[in-house]
């Protein structure tokens, strides 16, 4: 329901390579991407990027 990085910070996203710096800022980007594709996926029921 809450996406699958819901758990983590901005750490646990450098640590696992998903953010360049962790920052709130990197931290805030990545969650809004995330929030849009999982909009895309719900509506269209496809995968973004081809994933």
């Amino acid at each position: 329901m809450f996406g699958k990085w819901y758990w983590a910070d901005e750490y646990d996203l450098y640590e696992r390579g998903l953010i360049k710096e962790p920052t709130k800022e990197k931290f805030e980007a990545f969650m809004r991407s995330e929030e849009n594709e999982e909009m895309v996926r719900h509506r269209t029921g496809k995968e973004v990027g081809g994933w």
